[in-house]
């Protein structure tokens, strides 16, 4: 999601519950979500997923700091839109890979 709306909406409306939620740990920063047949995403989608999060969050840095879960283990934060509480979270510095050629803005 690019805006606090569109976080929620990204959320709430389009993911599943096994699919994974990231966001710049410690960070205020975009929500991207990873959709896999396989529900679990490995080094390289995170990293790509990563990837795509610094640069919608304006993230500066070769390594991100991330967390993520499973949809299922987010909660909205009433009245405050784009806010989530989160269970079962990992945490990872993942490196940032070149997607440009995957970006159309």
């Amino acid at each position: 999601g690019k805006s606090a709306k569109g976080n929620d909406q990204l959320r709430s409306k389009w993911a599943g519950k096994d699919d994974t939620w990231l966001h710049l740990d410690g960070l205020k920063s975009a929500h991207v979500i990873i959709k896999m047949p396989s529900g679990v995403p490995g080094n390289e989608e995170l990293n790509l997923a990563a990837s795509i999060l610094a640069r919608f969050s304006h993230f500066q840095g070769d390594w991100a700091p991330v967390i993520y879960t499973q949809v299922k283990n987010l909660k909205g934060v009433s009245g405050v839109a784009g806010m989530v509480t989160y269970k079962k979270e990992k945490h990872l510095r993942c490196p940032l890979v070149d997607i440009s050629s995957l970006i159309e803005e």
